[in-house]
C-alpha cells in the first residue's frame, strides 16, 4: 500500500499552512521511478559482488566498474531523492535531479560501449540484433526519464507553491 503522498497540518490556531498535494500524475512517478530506482540497486550490488569476484568475463574492468558505480548513483540519488519529495523536501528535488544525471552518464556509457563493441567486431560492423536493442533500450531510457523531467518539474511547481503561500 502506497503512504499518502499529502501531508496533513495540525489543526487549531498556530496550524501551518497545509502542504499542497502532488498533481496525481506526479504521485503516480514518485512511485514509478522510486521502483525502478530500487530495482537498479539491486543490479549494482549484484554487479558488485561479480566485480569482487573477478566474474566481468569479456566485459572491460574498467567499464564494468564504471556501469557499477552508475548505477549506485542513480539509485542512492534517486531512491533519497523520490523519498524527500514524497515528504515535501525541496533536496529530494535536486537528489533526484542528480539522478538524471547520473542515468544519463550512464546512457552516454552505453553508447560508448556500443563503440567498442563495434571496433572490436571482425568485420567492423554491427550485428543488426545488437543494434536494435541499444536503439530500443536507449529510446526507452531516455523517454521513461523525460516523463520523469516532467513529473519533477511539477512537484518543483507544488513545493514552490507551498512556499509561497507560507510565506
Amino acid at each position: 500500500m502506497t503512504p499518502s503522498l499529502a501531508s496533513t497540518a495540525p489543526a487549531g490556531p498556530t496550524a501551518a499552512v497545509a502542504t499542497p498535494a502532488y498533481p496525481r500524475f506526479v504521485q503516480i512517478w514518485l512511485v514509478v521511478d522510486l521502483t525502478l530506482c530500487t530495482l537498479t540497486g539491486i543490479l549494482a550490488l549484484v554487479a558488485t559482488y561479480h566485480l569482487s569476484r573477478g566474474d566481468a568475463g569479456d566485459y572491460p574492468p574498467a567499464l564494468a566498474i564504471g556501469q557499477t558505480v552508475v548505477q549506485s548513483a542513480i539509485a542512492v540519488f534517486g531512491i533519497s531523492g523520490n523519498l524527500l519529495l514524497m515528504r515535501h523536501r525541496a533536496a529530494g528535488f535536486w537528489l533526484a535531479c542528480l539522478a538524471l544525471v547520473a542515468v544519463c552518464v550512464g546512457m552516454v556509457m552505453s553508447m560508448h560501449e556500443l563503440r567498442l563493441h563495434i571496433a572490436a567486431s571482425d568485420d567492423g560492423g554491427c550485428p543488426p540484433g545488437l543494434l536494435l536493442g541499444f536503439v530500443l533500450t536507449l529510446s526507452c531510457r531516455y523517454l521513461l526519464n523525460m516523463v520523469y523531467a516532467f513529473a519533477l518539474r511539477d512537484a518543483w511547481r507544488t513545493l514552490q507553491a507551498k512556499r509561497g503561500s507560507a510565506a
